[in-house]
């Protein structure tokens, strides 16, 4: 019944915002991206090491008509996620910009319906999240290529069991509660992203970030009175979550048609558990990208991670992007060990053909040789997606 609702809230959402931004003439934003998993071929067992496929439909409106002079409207949709912004001041040249907000997410808030330890799913650990959230965003520019950008919010969180499979393993859900979240960030952007009609990028661009999280209805939760012996979610602080990332990326263009580029990023974080731990892995944006393993398959308190992207355009339609990304994971296993690490590598070929120079079809094929796997390490991944932009 959950899941019912919940995908018929993401459609019916869809609907009346496609519908809204159509009427406007705005601005609008679509990307559909799908996962599909083929370690041992299709139609694996997700326990016996192919793991959960996934699809994205993103979808943004953005009104800069009807909202008084300087300001602008999002409404937006991520999946199973919906948003309401309007940012004052965004298009009025003034240095400030401020953004209220609501945000809700109905099932797979941090990424709880897909547990997995050791590369294998564990469907008595899976559960629903849910939460309703109101916030405030600050942008503030510095000088033109240096920004302050600050978040204040507040949500609640709801949980349900997933199914009937982690109800008699004894799956102890964390408690509903309210929540408190800040962040505030250093922001330098001087990449240049129209290089060839948009098709490629050059500049450098850096981003830190501290950030404190705090629940404010705790107790131990998991699977720790299972079988399972899930026991990182045992006890909780008095404190706040504290969370550091930092991230840089640089692009350099060799050729009118070549580009290289290295990114690098990282984080550790404190007084954490897995709701509020880093998620990477898979081969989209949507949590740090890891290439060739699952969606958010590991769940850790602190990471490092690389990419190294060759760009490349034989045709003006057709961009080909080989990728190399290496991960420094801690409790890679996601077996409460937290002075265990490992290297994950990963491999992506990425191949985008441009219908148009604001719409495009992507394709990636990936591979991790060394991704933890129930009977062998290892996972081969295939990618399909559409992306397309009206302004």
């Amino acid at each position: 019944m959950l899941q019912m609702l919940r995908v018929l809230s993401v459609v019916l959402w869809l609907f009346v915002v496609w519908s809204w931004g159509t009427c406007a003439q705005a601005g609008q934003e679509l990307a559909v991206y799908g996962e599909l998993p083929l370690n041992q071929g299709i139609g694996i067992p997700l326990d016996r090491g192919n793991g959960p496929g996934h699809g994205i439909v993103f979808y943004q409106y953005t009104d800069q008509k009807h909202v008084g002079k300087g300001n602008q409207l999002r409404a937006g949709l991520n999946t199973d996620t919906v948003w309401l912004a309007w940012d004052i001041g965004a298009t009025s040249g003034r240095p400030l910009v401020l953004s209220p907000y609501l945000k809700g997410q109905f099932g797979f808030g941090e990424m709880t319906p897909d547990y997995i330890r050791a590369g294998r799913f564990i469907e008595e650990l899976s559960f629903f999240s849910m939460y309703a959230e109101v916030g405030l965003d600050l942008r503030w520019k510095l000088v033109p290529t240096l920004f302050l950008v600050g978040r204040v919010s507040f949500r609640y969180w709801f949980f349900f069991h997933r199914g009937e499979a982690s109800k008699k393993a004894g799956l102890i859900l964390p408690a509903n509660s309210p929540a408190a979240r800040s962040a505030i960030s250093l922001v330098w952007n001087a990449m240049d992203t129209h290089v060839a009609r948009g098709r490629l990028r050059q500049g450098f661009r850096a981003k830190a970030t501290i950030a404190l999280r705090r629940r404010f209805v705790q107790r131990s939760w998991g699977g720790f009175k299972t079988s399972l012996e899930d026991k990182r979610n045992t006890g909780f602080y008095s404190q706040p979550n504290i969370r550091m990332t930092a991230q840089a990326e640089g692009s350099v263009c060799v050729h009118p048609r070549i580009c290289v580029g290295l990114e690098l990023q990282g984080g550790g974080g404190w007084f954490a558990d897995d709701l509020n731990r880093f998620k990477l892995g898979g081969d989209n944006d949507y949590v740090p990208m890891v290439s060739g393993t699952y969606f958010a398959e590991f769940v850790t308190d602190s990471f490092i991670l690389s990419h190294f992207r060759l760009v490349f355009l034989p045709w003006m339609w057709w961009r080909i992007t080989p990728q190399v990304d290496i991960a420094w994971i801690t409790d890679p296993l996601r077996v409460g060990k937290a002075k265990d690490s490992r290297l994950v590598l990963g491999l992506g070929l990425n191949l985008d053909f441009f219908i148009r120079d604001n719409m495009r079809i992507h394709i990636k094929l990936a591979y991790s040789p060394n991704a933890p796997r129930p009977e062998r390490d290892g996972g081969v991944k295939l990618m399909l997606g559409y992306v397309a932009n009206w302004w």
